[in-house]
């Protein structure tokens, strides 16, 4: 195993992978759940923060002693199931 890492030569992806360019189509409080389903697919996380319902998209690849790209998306629901808010986040590399 240490082989492996020593050369660089392994990887390890976590998460789901989602179309990060259709982020921008997500509006705070007209976007609906249904409509982020169709706009990023399933989330790979759901769970709740500060008792609303909150779905989260990641991507993470971990590749030896090179630097690790990763993107994440927190979308936050309110009671009726619209988005109160989101956070995205990428390392774009």
């Amino acid at each position: 195993m240490s082989f492996i890492f020593s050369n660089g030569c392994a990887s390890v992806n976590v998460g789901y992978d989602f179309p990060a360019d259709q982020v921008k189509n997500i509006q705070i409080g007209i976007t609906a759940k249904e409509d982020i389903r169709t706009i990023v697919g399933e989330p790979w996380c759901v769970g709740l923060e500060n008792g609303q319902e909150t779905w989260t998209y990641g991507k993470y690849n971990y590749s030896g002693f090179k630097e690790t790209d990763a993107k994440v998306l927190v979308v936050r629901f309110t009671e009726n199931d619209i988005v109160e808010s989101y956070t995205f986040s990428t390392t774009n590399r």
